[in-house]
């Protein structure tokens, strides 16, 4: 999409809304103060960034530049040290209207806005970091969100541009056996010691603190094993000199992921979906070597280039996965998503692929296919229907390159596949503790 937002926003006069806060207000109430007020209707984009500088608010406007989203200088709204929301110039709304925060923003922006003192922009991490590990005393939500922000570190620099990196810190690694490597390896191994220290740090003072994926002390296991499974696809050297901790998952949670590499078929490719079922699994396989043939994928990592390259290589004793793109074809910004615009057509898979691997039309920064179906040719054919997607990221490109080219190797899961891929689920048959596909 070609367009461009610039909206003019400055402060002026006290807002006539003022909420006159003793605290600084959460981001629930600045974003029903700001949606609830100001009118973006005719803008084509409805949603603003949001940005959260300690006691200060602040919003940045975006505009498109070659279907690039660009965010412009951030504007004061709400002033920590006036305590008032400041006026902008913005089209108002007629009357207040009630305002859906789920509707422009996710369940874990929210809890970063809440527990980080600095959140939503470029290098917020490292802001999150100067200010809490210099303070003398940290409440168990400083030590969380020293934790997160480490983490954040860690990865934010290593997949692909997105909104979190600081400015100058992303690294492009290149496609080879060991891509990060140097001072760039050193550098995640420390911010992610940090992390896991933090973390550790908050476990034993309160192992009760609940996080997204359960009680501190899973957040705390999964951020070690994290740390392997990093080094794994991308330094696999010390992936291999690296030792994990006895006993850092409670007894259910190992028997669980062990009877689930158990149930795998021997061979198989597993998409783990979450958290929850990726870690355990790693952490069984290296602390026991037990089931190394399977090859243990995520279906969110599957967004960034270096991790599938990473997939196309040898993972302990499981071969590597096939797929029919190369590097070139999912390159950073190549294939980053795919349209779909209304069709009557349905083409196989490998002329779906074909299409992927040809340059983008004069004009456009992604491909946009007018078809209504995708078919794989299985025993079984599977048609995979277009009529209610619009779009495709490339993670779910990449899952459907790994099930066109199977060549009979099996494909399992334990949970089941989000988003535009839901209608897949079904070719899934349960077989003990995992779900396999159905050619």
């Amino acid at each position: 999409m070609r367009c461009k937002l610039i909206i003019s926003l400055f402060c002026c006069c006290v807002f006539n809304i003022a909420v006159n806060a003793q605290t600084t207000p959460g981001i629930r109430q600045v974003v029903r103060t700001f949606y609830s007020h100001y009118n973006l209707s005719a803008f084509t984009v409805q949603q603003v960034q949001f940005q959260k500088r300690k006691d200060d608010w602040y919003i940045a406007t975006i505009e498109y530049n070659g279907g690039k989203m660009h965010y412009n200088t951030p504007i004061l709204f709400y002033s920590g040290k006036q305590k008032k929301f400041l006026d902008l110039e913005i089209d108002r709304n007629g009357s207040q209207r009630a305002v859906d925060v789920s509707s422009y923003l996710l369940d874990y922006q929210i809890l970063n806005f809440d527990i980080q003192p600095y959140y939503g922009y470029p290098g917020w991490y490292l802001d999150a970091i100067k200010d809490l590990s210099s303070r003398p005393e940290l409440s168990e939500d400083d030590l969380y969100a020293l934790a997160r922000a480490y983490s954040t570190a860690t990865h934010s620099s290593i997949g692909s541009p997105n909104d979190d990196v600081a400015p100058g810190k992303f690294l492009q690694l290149p496609f080879n056996e060991q891509p990060l490597a140097g001072a760039a390896l050193d550098e995640y191994k420390r911010n992610a010691d940090s992390a896991i220290a933090y973390f550790g740090r908050l476990a034993k003072r309160n192992s009760r603190y609940k996080t997204a994926v359960g009680s501190i002390g899973r957040k705390y296991a999964n951020e070690i094993v994290d740390k392997y499974h990093m080094l794994l696809m991308l330094a696999p050297t010390d992936a291999e000199q690296m030792t994990l901790p006895d006993g850092i998952y409670e007894k259910k949670v190992e028997d669980s992921a062990r009877m689930i590499l158990k149930d795998c078929p021997p061979g198989a490719i597993f998409v783990s979906t979450n958290d929850n079922d990726l870690y355990p699994l790693l952490y069984i396989q290296k602390k026991e070597n037990y089931r190394k043939d399977v090859y243990i994928t995520n279906y969110v990592l599957m967004m960034y280039p270096p991790f599938i390259y990473s997939y196309t290589r040898k993972q302990l004793d499981a071969s590597p996965i096939k797929l029919i793109l190369d590097t070139s074809d999912y390159h950073f910004e190549v294939n980053e998503l795919l349209y779909f615009a209304e069709g009557t057509a349905t083409i196989s898979s490998n002329e779906f692929f074909d299409i992927l691997k040809m340059p983008l039309p004069p004009g456009e920064s992604h491909h946009r296919l007018p078809i209504e179906a995708i078919r794989f040719p299985f025993k079984n054919p599977l048609f995979f229907s277009l009529s209610n997607i619009n779009l495709m990221y490339r993670n779910g490109i990449i899952f459907m390159d790994i099930l066109a080219h199977l060549e009979g190797r099996p494909l399992s899961m334990s949970g089941t596949l989000p988003d535009e891929l839901r209608q897949m689920n079904e070719r899934f048959k349960k077989d003990g503790m995992v779900r396999i596909f159905q050619p």
